[in-house]
């Protein structure tokens, strides 16, 4: 028995002396640990060194190119650049041109997008909405700034936006809507495509503030008395809807715009004499353009423009720039003017 005890204590004092040798082990190999991780820390990943603001020119790369909208989730979505490591996520946020535009595309009527579209639309500085044709819209937009509504069979049914004060900016495609769909007095940006003038002169005599005015149009203006409402017109974007259409002779009959600085048109608008058409409309407009841009196939000499108006300091012209679906091949950007619509035309010799 007492050789038994003894054996125990034996085997005891040997586990503890293994013990403490385990704990020496550990113990070195927690400082060793340390020693490895203050060396890794001390290591800088390339990428975590830019700047915040090339940062956010990369991550602008990783989606579509604005007017159209990314993905919500997964690859090709901002949210997905949030996820990789907390600098990323700071610099996401903090970049409002990746919430600029958001697609409901596809969404059920019954789905509650109030929360998701509220912290979207909290880090942008501006919004793109393109619904489909059964999403219903309604409450305050408060930084709602332009909307685009693409409708695929011609029906859409929404409420009117009202509490939308910094809306600035529509692009509607050929659908049935509500005339009091927008406050439109409030925009200064409009963009119609494939619009009749049945239904383009109702929308332009409640939107009398536009600055710009991009228009892709698919048949002749009416009789009816010229539109004289758009006092603070400076920029208007006239588009041959489909090139297959007949050109809508004459169109700018159907306008009269005192404060028109710079125009682009079809050259086949202007037929059978595109000089004296443009002749007739600045006349008639009393307005002092600074730049045109002729698009399309040209039928009378550059030269006969430029002779012709002395005093408009710039005419560039656009073969390759027949009809709107062309232009939407380019991914442009007509809801903001900008001088590079006009420069990035050709300059070939007379």
């Amino acid at each position: 028995m007492a050789s038994a005890r003894a054996v125990d204590r034996a085997r005891i004092e040997d586990i503890e002396a293994n013990v403490v040798l385990l704990k020496r082990r550990i113990h070195r190999l927690r400082a060793r640990k340390k020693k490895t991780q203050k060396q890794l820390n001390s290591y800088t990943y390339p990428v975590l060194t830019l700047p915040a603001e090339i940062i956010s020119e990369i991550f602008l790369q990783c989606i579509p190119v604005y007017p159209l909208c990314p993905r919500r989730t997964g690859r090709g979505s901002p949210l997905l650049l949030g996820q990789i490591c907390s600098e990323w996520r700071e610099v996401a946020l903090a970049t409002p041109a990746l919430w600029r535009a958001i697609s409901l595309d596809g969404c059920a009527e019954s789905e509650n997008h109030t929360d998701f579209l509220e912290s979207w639309l909290s880090r942008s500085g501006g919004l793109s909405i393109a619904p489909d044709d059964f999403l219903i819209i309604d409450g305050p937009m408060p930084q709602l700034r332009h909307f685009e509504i693409q409708v695929q069979n011609g029906d859409f049914h929404a409420a009117a936006f009202r509490d939308v004060p910094r809306l600035c900016a529509a692009t509607l495609s050929d659908f049935t809507y509500p005339t009091e769909l927008f406050p439109w007095a409030q925009l200064t940006s409009l963009t119609l495509v494939a619009k009749s003038p049945s239904d383009i002169r109702p929308i332009l005599k409640q939107t009398p503030h536009p600055v710009l005015c991009w228009l892709a149009v698919q048949f002749d203006f009416d009789d009816d008395p010229p539109i004289t409402n758009l006092l603070h017109l400076e920029s208007l974007i006239l588009m041959q809807h489909w090139v297959d259409d007949d050109p809508p002779v004459g169109y700018l009959d159907g306008f009269v715009l005192p404060a028109l600085r710079r125009l682009q048109i079809p050259d086949n608008f202007f037929r059978p004499d595109p000089v004296e058409g443009l002749a007739s409309f600045v006349s008639r407009s009393g307005c002092t353009l600074r730049e045109v841009l002729i698009t399309g196939e040209i039928t009378v000499p550059k030269r006969s423009y430029r002779r012709s108006f002395p005093n408009i300091p710039k005419f560039l012209f656009d073969r390759a720039l027949v009809d709107y679906m062309a232009w939407e091949a380019t991914v442009a950007e007509p809801y903001y003017y900008s001088s590079e619509i006009w420069n990035n035309t050709d300059s070939e010799p007379e």
